[in-house]
């Protein structure tokens, strides 16, 4: 009987807290196809656009999505599709690729926030979800919550000019103001590198690991150490090689 609950007690649990609306799964991803999408929620294009142009510069396609409202001015870049929605819903989202897109960026109210991360939560899985929170704290716990990084501007200006005294050198690189380097993150999806070691990989000398996240944990980077399929690296090098070396982790 011990045995028998242990086998079938877990799955059936699952089942009828699935089937009594109490369970929510958060949906599968996708992996990378090659091409960096970001889609930009907003409800006008001056903030977005700014953050559009600055994403291409990384080698990003980018979706630009007005909500509710009116297109400021004429948009004239192969790298920029624009679309406009005429309110957040599953019906609306679905006109997008979402399925695709490797990063989503909402600039909406507090409200529509939360209801793209609930979408994005129940149907896309998309892993880079960053809103920006407007002046609700409980809309931006319930982002985090759904697994979205959330901006606090009231807070975010104080934090970077601190880190501008603190750590000048690495700040001016974090925000790309450091021509020759660059941070991004990418995430080991190729299994030929699962268990491969960090100084037997293929990448150029000029590209540096800072450190490995696994298992929601910050690892130091270092030459002996595996790798292991979706490992989340910290990557620091030239800004026309980053390309080519997230594609390598990732194909």
């Amino acid at each position: 009987a011990i045995v028998i609950n242990q086998v079938i007690g877990p799955p059936l649990m699952k089942w009828v807290l699935t089937f009594a609306g109490e369970s929510r799964l958060r949906a599968p991803g996708h992996g990378f196809d090659g091409t960096r999408t970001a889609v930009i929620l907003g409800h006008k294009t001056g903030q977005p656009l700014m953050l559009a142009e600055g994403l291409i510069m990384h080698a990003w396609e980018i979706t630009l999505v007005v909500v509710d409202g009116e297109v400021e001015e004429e948009i004239d870049r192969p790298e920029i599709t624009l679309v406009t929605l005429p309110d957040i819903s599953t019906e609306s989202l679905e006109t997008l690729d979402l399925v695709h897109a490797d990063a989503l960026i909402s600039l909406l109210t507090d409200e529509e926030n939360v209801q793209v991360c609930e979408l994005n939560y129940d149907n896309y899985g998309i892993d880079k979800v960053v809103v920006w929170l407007d002046d609700n704290l409980s809309h931006g716990e319930k982002c985090h919550d759904l697994g979205a990084l959330v901006l606090d501007p009231k807070t975010s200006m104080v934090s970077l000019l601190e880190h501008f005294v603190t750590s000048p050198t690495a700040t001016s690189i974090l925000l790309g103001l450091d021509p020759e380097q660059e941070v991004e993150e990418m995430r080991v999806r190729d299994r030929a590198l699962d268990g491969m070691a960090v100084r037997d990989l293929k990448i150029p000398h000029s590209v540096t690991i800072l450190s490995v996240t696994r298992d929601g944990h910050a690892l130091v980077s270092h030459g002996y150490m595996t790798l292991q399929l979706g490992d989340q690296l910290t990557v620091m090098g030239p800004p026309d090689v980053l390309p080519y070396v997230a594609v390598y982790f990732d194909r």
